[in-house]
């Protein structure tokens, strides 16, 4: 129903071009951008709205099957994109985004520790998934003072000036330049203050990408998550603040308060405090000096790595680690990036079908762009000893070019 309402708008587009045609009035096609302007925001509401959900009868449960509702699979776990804890009333729900045009669905649970549980049963916890969340323009994180000079400023001090001098030069063009130029104004404009900012939240830090601005934050940098409210120009935007070692802080933006009423700012605050929390908790003290590279080149590193994986002692100095030990060491977050690739490489010859899937689980969770693709690269079901060799080199070049 509420999806039926919210495509409403969409629905009359075939009629008005019919009526534009048999009418022969053809400005009235203009409706179309308006009908599909409502369209899409009507669709928005419909899938991202909370307001007036109504409880169904049964029990809910989930396992790696999916969610169930007294013992049946309602929504198969291949269908589920991706979950999170919100905070709703005196209690708290579970969000299931689903893959393809499928609605969001939501779970009441009593507690948000029952609904991380419930994640964690479908492996969409903090410690199993990657959250990719869709925040706020940077732009709407500034005060109004940078908003305005990162809209208004370059308007006044470079379209229009460049707009009358192509005039003022070139008179016969006529309306030209102001066809070209208002159209990129606008875009530009409209660009910078709607483009969302990527929140990618794995199990070692926060990554977020702005148009071409990118950011890693590792949670051994974050003291605490709290949330904000801002009153910017008479509308009130929420999101999450990262107070960071040092004093520094980092806002991210969900949007304007009670926008479509998605929780989208208590989504993220809470999924950022359970990888918080999940970091803090992890395991440590692995000793994993035998991992590192030191002078030794790639090739070198490779055959090291590889006789830690098999239990042979490295040197006098350094003991062969256990392969549970390995397999640890590539979840520990705290750890040095090669180290945690190190430990992947060791391990996966000789690791179980259990064990090479939570390696595989490592690679997913990592939210650090370089480590990630690393740790993609050494994983692959395909990939050759030259290949893994390969990426250590080039993980190893990065970290000796920082």
């Amino acid at each position: 129903m509420r999806l039926a309402l919210g495509a409403a708008p969409l629905v009359f587009m075939p009629a008005v071009v019919a009526l534009a045609i048999a009418l022969g009035n053809y400005p009235l096609l203009v409706m179309l951008v308006h009908l599909s302007i409502f369209g899409g925001l009507g669709l928005t509401w419909a899938f991202r709205s909370m307001d007036g959900l109504r409880d169904l009868p049964g029990a809910v449960t989930a396992d790696d099957r999916g969610l169930l509702v007294d013992g049946r699979v309602v929504t198969p776990r291949s269908q589920i994109k991706q979950g999170f804890v919100v905070s709703h009333g005196p209690a708290a729900l579970v969000k299931l985004e689903r893959r393809g045009p499928r609605p969001a669905m939501l779970v009441r649970v009593a507690t948000t520790t029952e609904g991380r549980a419930l994640l964690r049963n479908l492996g969409l916890d903090a410690t199993q998934s990657v959250a990719d969340i869709r925040a706020a323009s940077w732009v709407l994180t500034q005060s109004l003072g940078k908003q305005l000079a990162l809209t208004v400023g370059p308007m006044l001090g470079g379209f229009l000036p460049l707009l009358f001098g192509l005039l003022a030069l070139f008179p016969t063009l006529g309306a030209i330049p102001a066809a070209v130029l208002v159209p990129l104004m606008l875009a530009y404009i409209f660009g910078i203050a709607l483009a969302p900012t990527r929140v990618r939240i794995g199990t070692d830090g926060v990554f977020t990408k702005w148009l071409m601005t990118e950011r890693f934050v590792s949670f051994a940098e974050i003291e605490s998550v709290v949330a904000y409210e801002d009153v910017i120009a008479g509308k009130h935007y929420v999101g999450a603040i990262l107070q960071l070692v040092g004093g520094e802080t980092t806002k991210l933006c969900s949007g304007q308060k009670n926008f479509f009423s998605d929780g989208g700012a208590a989504i993220l605050v809470e999924r950022l405090r359970e990888a918080l929390d999940a970091h803090r908790s992890g395991a440590r003290g692995v000793d994993t000096s035998a991992l590192a590279r030191g002078s030794r080149s790639g090739s070198e590193w490779f055959r090291a790595l590889r006789r830690i994986g098999a239990g042979a002692d490295v040197d006098a100095r350094h003991a062969g680690m256990s392969l549970e030990a390995l397999v640890s060491a590539v979840h520990d977050t705290t750890l040095d990036p090669a180290a945690r690739v190190g430990a992947a490489v060791a391990a996966l010859p000789y690791a179980t079908p259990a064990e090479r899937r939570r390696i595989r689980i490592a690679a997913e969770t990592t939210a650090e762009p370089r480590l990630r693709i690393a740790l993609e690269k050494v994983t692959a079901a395909d990939a050759e000893d030259a290949d893994v060799t390969l990426a250590l080199e080039e993980l190893a070049a990065i970290q000796d070019s920082r």
